[in-house]
């Protein structure tokens, strides 16, 4: 049983369910995080713009939390989830000074997108063709979310643009997570 990528997906759901308010507070606010409300940093890959929205963050993070947590362990998983989350809002505040506001997971599902796509990669050799093609049409979408043609496919309002930074941030936590499970299974050579 994926016991974290099921809290993962439920603190998602759950969370859409709370006031306004309380979803206000949780979010990514730029200025907030600055002022000292560092739980922001956590909290704003649980929250959401819609219902929609949540729903295909949540299918993203149940299908790739499947895939991973049991190759790497519920253990490893959550520690991923709770150190990569922190990782990406600041990288937001660090690099993408004009950004106030980000809400969601899809930030999360990519460092899954890419930690899952390296250590299938280097394990199952026959499906290196699909992660292949896979890894194009990323590589496409984000591409088109640079440049403001991605539109969010409507899981995000009119005036809300899809924050491709949040995406490239969780890319590379997930590169990094697969090259630390790499090197923890590799032999050690004895001096």
């Amino acid at each position: 049983m994926p016991t974290v990528t099921v809290l993962a997906v439920l603190c998602c759901a759950l969370l859409l369910c709370v006031p306004a308010a309380l979803t206000e507070a949780l979010a990514y606010k730029r200025t907030a995080i600055l002022d000292g409300q560092w739980w922001r940093l956590w909290s704003a890959h649980v929250v959401h713009f819609s219902p929609r929205h949540a729903l295909v963050d949540g299918a993203v993070l149940a299908l790739l939390g499947m895939v991973l947590e049991p190759r790497l362990g519920s253990r490893r998983l959550a520690l991923a989830l709770l150190a990569g989350s922190p990782l990406i809002g600041l990288a937001l505040v660090v690099l993408v000074p004009d950004m106030e506001h980000y809400r969601g997971a899809s930030g999360l599902g990519m460092l899954l997108t890419v930690a899952a796509g390296a250590l299938l990669w280097q394990h199952e050799s026959g499906l290196r063709q699909w992660l292949a093609l896979l890894g194009l049409a990323l590589l496409a979408k984000t591409g088109a979310d640079l440049f403001g043609a991605g539109g969010g496919q409507g899981t995000l309002p009119p005036q809300v643009a899809v924050a491709w930074q949040a995406h490239l941030a969780g890319a590379l936590c997930g590169a990094l997570l697969a090259a630390m499970v790499n090197a923890n299974k590799r032999p050690r050579v004895p001096p």
